[in-house]
């Protein structure tokens, strides 16, 4: 029976990264019996066979054929490309909150395949910042609204506990692979622990002739200057991404960062979050002394906003063109 390893993120783990180095490098690990498949995908990730369980009805009109056909035709992949180790890879995974769904999965998977999930873990207080970073930059979302400690991307992400028991109770626990994102923890970098994780021995964990794709951050300053532009703008998606790739140079030049984060927030969020942390390291990783993350908070200046509330269309832009021309830079469009 094949391997079949489902990685369902989460988000802001690097997940990016290892999808776009799985999907450039297909020719490479089928050559080590490891298929990345095709079907399904959206650009280097699954997202399809993903809202093909889920379902959700804002997602639905991507499919152009029926749900199950999907699974059929990765049944069929696999098959033809005589692999034996078959990995998917979609944050929309992680968003399967309903454990029927999770048995319809394991229906359409379990003669076929011995299946696998596997998980990376990030700080909750890291994940906040950064999950926020990215609904701001991403243009699908272009949020507009500050940062908020109690909004939904920051709570829902606080008991990862109960989301791993719905996988571990359809697949079983022993075939939940839980890994932390957290530097110490990682084997090198994500793309070679995820490599270790699944199993692959072959010649791509060869550091000096295998290029791993970096993404690169916006920095809490110029996230909210985005932030002001997502509100005030009406930008289309080119010329958004062109302004993000902006930001994110000239968040590389500065050497200060601050964080949406107070100390005592990132405390208050950590203290919640521990119980939960607690039973994934000893029921997911056998640690006994139920410890899943080694680091503590680094203590980063909060961000008071320097960009004002009240910025009106004129202002935002005319601020974004004074950044433009004291960096003497240009953006085409």
């Amino acid at each position: 029976m094949k391997t079949l390893y489902i990685h369902i993120g989460y988000h802001k783990t690097a997940t990016t990264s290892i999808q776009s180095f799985l999907a450039n490098n297909r020719k490479n690990l089928l050559e080590s019996g490891y298929l990345y498949p095709r079907t399904g995908a959206i650009d280097s990730a699954h997202h399809l066979l993903a809202i093909a369980i889920n379902q959700n009805p804002a997602f639905l009109s991507m499919l152009k054929k029926k749900p199950i056909e999907y699974w059929a035709d990765l049944k069929k992949e696999a098959v033809s490309s005589g692999a034996e180790t078959v990995v998917l890879s979609s944050e929309e995974f992680s968003v399967i909150k309903d454990a029927g769904k999770l048995q319809h999965l394991h229906e359409l998977v379990k003669d076929d395949f011995d299946v696998k999930i596997v998980v990376y873990l990030r700080r909750i207080d890291e994940y906040a910042e950064s999950i926020y970073k990215q609904l701001v930059k991403f243009y699908g979302s272009r949020h507009q609204q500050p940062f908020d400690i109690n909004a939904d991307y920051v709570v829902n992400r606080i008991d990862c506990y109960q989301a791993l028991m719905r996988w571990a109770n359809i697949f079983g626990k022993e075939n939940i692979k839980v890994r932390v994102f957290e530097k110490g923890q990682i084997i090198n970098n994500p793309v070679y622990d995820f490599l270790d994780t699944v199993d692959y021995s072959g010649h791509l964990l060869n550091t000096e002739k295998t290029n791993i794709k970096q993404n690169f951050s916006i920095s809490t300053k110029y996230t909210d200057l985005l932030r002001l532009v997502n509100a005030n703008t009406d930008l289309s998606k080119i010329i958004h991404e062109k302004l993000v790739d902006f930001f994110v140079a000239m968040s590389g030049e500065e050497t200060d960062d601050y964080s949406f984060l107070s100390q005592q927030h990132k405390e208050d969020l950590i203290a919640k979050s521990t119980p939960f942390d607690r039973k994934i390291a000893t029921e997911f990783l056998g640690k006994e002394d139920g410890i899943l993350y080694l680091a503590q908070p680094a203590s980063t200046p909060q961000y008071q906003g320097i960009f004002g509330t009240d910025f009106d269309n004129y202002n935002v832009l005319s601020t974004i063109q004074k950044i433009f021309r004291d960096k003497s830079t240009t953006v085409k469009t």
